[in-house]
């Protein structure tokens, strides 16, 4: 699991929905992982009142 996977999902309710490996490179040319999240229209919302 990624760095700051964990506060993603528990403080803004994320959830996880795709995890694709090899997608892009850092800046020493090392291939990285993403890892995509969705949060609700009404979840977003609830944080930002």
């Amino acid at each position: 699991m990624a760095f700051g996977a964990t506060s993603t999902r528990s403080v803004y309710g994320a959830i996880m929905t795709k995890v694709v490996e090899n997608e892009w490179q850092d800046q020493t040319g090392a291939w990285r992982t993403a890892i995509y999240y969705e949060i609700t229209r009404e979840t977003f919302y609830d944080l930002h009142a």
